[in-house]
Formats: structure tokens, C-alpha cells, sequence
């Protein structure tokens, strides 16, 4: 899955709606995934000129709890920030109830984007923007590897998987 691309499509929407200060909270970066959707979030801040404020970017664990406690720390910090990334479904829910826990409105005060597209981001209030990784194909990529390296058959690395935004209420324009 291009990893690196579907952080840049998270936030190129972000930017799309005037967000210029957008956090990421995301998991230990030695994790090949988290740095990968890391990169595609600095490059696309880059490309945007938006600023890349390090006291933004928090390492999380990668649940519920870990988006609860990064939005805690990102207030308490006392950085403005109207937008967050987070580098999974998991951690954008935990943030959302963060933020409602801290009477901050989402996505009037601050917009939220997960990645993954679980089936319970239609579900929460307000559903969550998220990038959709197209796991089925990625299992069926992964099974025809498998299959093809036991008939040892040389397996094509090359295929990348292209990740798509489903945009939903946890989005909208930045506030002044």
C-alpha cells in the first residue's frame, strides 16, 4: 500500500480547507507504516508551504487510549493546531473523545482524519474521514505472493495498492 501517499491525500484535503496547523499523532516511528504515513504527511505540509511544527507530532500507541492521551499532551502543550492526522482509525476515535472530553468541537474547532476505514467510522459522531486502504486487495496480493513463492515462481514487488479519501462529517473548513 503506498503509505507515503495516503497520508499526502489526508492532508492535501486538510489543506484544501485552510488547515495549516495540523498535528499527527501516530506510533513509534521505527514502524515501516507510521514512517511512511509520517513522510507523506511532512511532504505534503512541505508542498502545501504550511509550517511542520515538531511540537505537533507526538508518537502514540497505536489504539483508543494512545489518540486519547496524544490530544491531552497536544493541548496541554499549548500549540495551536485546528487539524489532526492520525495514523489509524484507532487513534482518530481516541482523539475525537479527547477532544469532546475537552469541550473541543470536531469538526468546528478541530477536523480529524484516520487512516484505515474501519467499518465503525460511519459509526461514531461525527463519522470519521478516512483514508480507505484497500485491505482486501492487499490480502489478495499478499495470498498470490505466497502461493507463487511455494511453486517457486519469481513474485512481482512492484505492485502498489493506491489508497482513497472517504470524507465524512469528523472535516471541515478551519475556523479563524
Amino acid at each position: 500500500v503506498d503509505e507515503l501517499g495516503a497520508a499526502r491525500l489526508a492532508v492535501r484535503h486538510l489543506l484544501q480547507q485552510g488547515h495549516r496547523r495540523v498535528a499527527f499523532l501516530g506510533g513509534p516511528m521505527s514502524s515501516t507504516t507510521v514512517h511512511d504515513r509520517y513522510r507523506g504527511f511532512a511532504k505534503a505540509l512541505e508542498e502545501a508551504g504550511a509550517p511542520i511544527d515538531g511540537e505537533l507530532v507526538l508518537e502514540t500507541a497505536l489504539t483508543r487510549e494512545g489518540g486519547l492521551q496524544g490530544v491531552h499532551a497536544l493541548v496541554a502543550s499549548g500549540h495551536e493546531f485546528t487539524a489532526i492526522l492520525a495514523v489509524n482509525d484507532e487513534v482518530a476515535f481516541g482523539a475525537m473523545a479527547g477532544l469532546r472530553a475537552l469541550h473541543i468541537g470536531v469538526p468546528c474547532d478541530v477536523s480529524v482524519v484516520g487512516v484505515n476505514n474501519v467499518g465503525m467510522c460511519e459509526f461514531v459522531e461525527p463519522p470519521l474521514t478516512s483514508v480507505r486502504v484497500p485491505m482486501r486487495d492487499l490480502g489478495r496480493a499478499a495470498w498470490h505472493m505466497v502461493a507463487a513463492l511455494r511453486h517457486g515462481e519469481e513474485i512481482d514487488r512492484s505492485t502498489i495498492l493506491d489508497a482513497t479519501l472517504v470524507v465524512r462529517g469528523s472535516t471541515g473548513p478551519a475556523g479563524d
